[in-house]
């Protein structure tokens, strides 16, 4: 529905100052700064927070400034390259939604952006029909989420047995089913010899080819998937094929400097340098749990040492007590991280960490450390958190022993992943009805882009992600809930879905309200009397819950972070019933396992 790079991460950051206080007592349970996502902000300065999270393709072309390596790849038959034709390179990830449209599988988004403009196709599989054999076309590895990592892998171990494309279509088509048994399912389904295929993957022996990838793309400025490289030029995004076909032909015809090469072989080797994880056994926080930030650190490091401390050992509380450590888990790196290649690709990155001494250590903030060293603070730091979800449960109007769930979810009206949220908790409300609490509610920031009109209500009070006509109508249904009820709220929400955007939604909605039989004028009168005061109410629970990003969920105060499919939404309502309906064990289909798990 939304046509630029989403600046989610960007968002948060601004809102970062006015809410620091906030969030310091709420990261133990807040989404935002646990599990997946916290990754993503701990890169969020490296990797400028990617396409990945983009709701559509941005056309923005940017040269690169380093020329293009040739390292071999693939040309558009998926034989092996390294030839002197033109050479395009994909940058893309299993795992992110927008790759899968650009190679024509995630039905989802190709249906948005198609909606957008009717002409948009995707690119990959009209590259290689259009130009085959003409260029040397490389799909490159660009891995953010430490879990896309083994399908890579896996895309590898079939291009041994000459079968890299079909895998590659294959988790695209499953790309919410990349466990390391899927992958050997697929592979069988392929045809391919099983056998030598789990050994190639068990082994692990094609994790460096897909960090070289990764480091690769780094070091050529690429800060998104997926992202094209056309000789030397770069189109970031989920283009239509229509734009990248015009920079190729460009370059075929000699306009861009085209194949120009600086060679694999000017890049400098790493140092090698420690990394030391400390971190307390006893410790039971989410954020307690290391392993995808270790992952990622591998990918951002590679010649890194790493070890793993627990706070009782000599050697970590000797680093606490030197380097002033609060809060676990630390994540310290020597010096000479900064002369490694990810350090000087990206100087923002420099920002998420903390010099002491000689060492860097990853912010508390960044990576959601709250386990204080001092038991003393720690037991205070806990009485402080269960006294804030006690004020968050009591902003959300949750009655405690109602049989009732509540579920909360916030969302913008033109993300694409909380389009999805609300297409997959409607089923639910139809089939449980008034035994249960719907509560849709909207990200609002301030100031956001500066507080212009473009963006924002009421002087820069409040704000959306993808504009005012965003924000408007995110009011307008708050007001079709509040005067004509949840049902109504989900046919308006849905239509709106299917026949406006974020860049018509002023003057498209009152055609849909109106074929829906909603009543206009009360929604106008509520938008022009109630909606600045509404908007103030959903951006006091954002601050209040740290909610800064779509779709946000909440089911009786606790976070959600599961499937976005009726499915899995109806399963956790009904487990926090204290004594479930009979319209619970009613199975909801729809969505599926590759149903997108991103955040505007």
């Amino acid at each position: 529905m939304a046509n630029d790079i989403d600046e989610d991460v960007t968002s948060g950051e601004e809102e970062k100052n006015s809410e620091e206080k906030q969030k310091s007592t709420s990261r133990l349970s807040d989404p935002v700064f646990l599990g997946l996502f916290g990754l993503v902000i701990l890169l969020a300065v490296a990797l400028v927070i990617f396409a990945y999270q983009a709701p559509t393709p941005t056309g923005q072309v940017v040269i690169p400034d380093e020329g293009t390596p040739d390292t071999g790849g693939t040309d558009a038959t998926g034989d092996q390259g390294g030839s002197a034709k033109l050479t395009i390179m994909e940058f893309s990830e299993f795992q992110c939604p927008y790759c899968g449209a650009a190679a024509g599988f995630n039905d989802a988004l190709i249906q948005r952006f198609k909606s957008q403009d009717p002409t948009w196709e995707a690119a990959v599989p009209k590259i290689k029909e259009e130009y085959g054999d003409r260029v040397d076309f490389q799909f490159k590895h660009f891995i953010v989420h430490a879990t896309a990592k083994k399908a890579s892998e896996a895309s590898e171990c079939a291009r041994d047995q000459g079968k890299f494309w079909e895998m590659h279509d294959t988790l695209f088509q499953n790309a919410g089913a990349l466990d390391v048994d899927d992958l050997k399912q697929y592979a069988a389904d392929l045809g391919l010899d099983t056998e030598t295929f789990n050994v190639c993957l068990d082994s692990g022996e094609k994790g460096d080819l897909v960090d070289a990838d990764t480091a690769m793309g780094r070091q050529l400025g690429v800060s998104g998937t997926p992202t094209f490289i056309v000789g030397d030029i770069t189109v970031v995004g989920a283009q239509s094929y229509s734009a990248i076909k015009e920079t190729i032909e460009a370059a075929l015809s000699g306009e861009t400097s085209g194949t120009d090469s600086t060679g694999a072989e000017d890049v400098a080797e790493d140092p090698e340098f420690d990394i030391a994880i400390i971190n307390d056994q006893n410790c039971d926080y989410d954020s307690c749990n290391t392993a995808n930030i270790r992952d990622i650190l591998v990918s951002l490091f590679p010649s890194a040492a790493i070890t793993e401390l627990d706070a009782s050992e000599s050697e970590a509380s000797d680093l606490i007590e030197e380097l002033g450590i609060e809060v676990l888990p630390a994540y310290v790196l020597d010096e000479d991280v900064a002369e490694t290649a990810s350090w000087k690709a990206e100087p923002r990155l420099g920002s998420s960490f903390d010099k002491v001494g000689s060492k860097y250590i990853l912010k508390p903030d960044v990576v959601g450390a709250t386990y204080y060293t001092d038991p003393q603070k720690r037991a205070e730091y806990e009485q402080e958190l269960a006294e804030q979800e006690e004020k968050k449960k009591e902003a959300l109007g949750i009655v405690e022993g109602d049989n009732k769930p509540q579920i909360d979810f916030f969302v913008m009206s033109y993300c694409p992943y909380g389009n999805i949220c609300e297409e997959g908790i409607e089923p639910v409300f139809r089939n449980l009805g008034d035994k249960a609490i719907f509560n849709p509610r909207y990200v609002v920031y301030e100031n956001y882009q500066g507080g212009g009109d473009d963006y924002c209500i009421e002087e820069g009070k409040y704000c959306s992600m993808h504009g005012v006509q965003e924000l408007n109508q995110g009011l307008r249904e708050l007001c079709v809930k509040k005067y004509m009820g949840t049902g109504a709220f989900f046919d308006f929400v849905l239509a709106m879905n299917e026949k406006c955007s974020y860049t018509n939604a002023d003057t498209c909605w009152e055609a849909v309200a109106g074929e829906l039989g909603l009543d206009t004028g009360t929604i106008k009168t509520c938008e022009e009397e109630e909606g600045a005061e509404l908007a103030k109410a959903d951006r006091e629970l954002n601050v209040l819950l740290g909610v800064s990003g779509s779709p946000t969920v909440f089911i009786d105060g606790s976070p959600y972070n599961g499937a976005r499919t009726p499915a899995a939404y109806q399963a956790a309502i009904c487990a926090a019933f204290d004594t479930p309906p009979a319209e619970c064990n009613v199975e909801l289909s729809g969505g599926g396992d590759a149903v997108p798990q991103g955040q505007c």
